[in-house]
C-alpha cells in the first residue's frame, strides 16, 4: 500500500541533501563526518533519484536513519550516505562505523521501544526505526540491516526503491 493522500513526484536527492544538512548540528558535536554522495549504474547513465511518495513521510524515514547512525557511530569517524540509481531501483545505503547490530538483533531494532547497545549512553525512546519501518512499509520498500563489511565494523542500512 502506499501513501495516498500525498503520493506525488519525490527527488530522493533533494530530500537527502536537506535531511543530512539538519543532521550535520548534531554530527559535529561528535566530530562525525557524514559524506554523501550520488552515484550512478554506470557512467554513461544520468543519476535519476525520482520515486512516488510522500515527502514528508520520507523526509522522515531518511532522518531517522541518518540520525541513529550519527548517534551510533564512534566519535571521530564517517557516516557514508549514498544513493545508488540503476534503471529498475534507487537504493539508499548508511553506513556508519559504531559498534554494529548483532545479527540477531536485527530484526528486533524495527520494534516499538527497542534499543540495541550501547542505548544507555545514547538519548531517545526506542521509537524512531519503527518509524521508519512502517514509513518504507508504507511506500513498499523494504529496509536492510548488515555488517559494514567495507570498515571492518559497523552497520550498513540499506533501503531500495522501486524508479517510478
Amino acid at each position: 500500500m502506499r501513501p495516498s493522500s500525498k503520493n506525488f513526484s519525490v527527488l530522493l536527492d533533494e530530500v537527502l541533501l536537506n535531511i543530512v544538512s539538519r543532521i550535520q548540528k548534531i554530527a559535529k558535536h561528535k566530530n562525525v563526518q557524514i559524506s554523501t554522495s550520488f552515484v550512478p549504474e554506470s557512467a554513461s547513465m544520468e543519476f535519476e533519484a525520482e520515486v512516488q511518495g510522500d515527502e514528508e513521510l520520507l523526509s522522515c524515514l531518511f532522518e531517522n536513519l541518518i540520525e541513529n547512525a550519527v548517534k551510533y557511530t564512534s566519535e571521530s569517524t564517517l557516516v557514508d550516505v549514498r544513493l545508488r540509481s540503476s534503471k529498475e531501483r534507487i537504493e539508499l545505503v548508511i553506513a556508519d562505523e559504531g559498534p554494529g547490530i548483532p545479527e540477531e538483533n536485527r530484526k528486533k531494532i524495527f520494534e516499538r521501544f527497542q534499543r540495541g547497545y550501547p542505548s544507555s549512553f545514547v538519548p531517545g525512546s526506542g521509537l524512531g526505526l519503527s518509524i521508519a519501518f512502517e514509513i518504507a512499509r508504507l511506500h513498499g520498500v523494504q529496509i536492510t540491516v548488515e555488517e559494514n563489511k567495507d570498515r571492518g565494523r559497523g552497520t550498513r542500512i540499506g533501503v531500495s526503491f522501486p524508479k517510478t
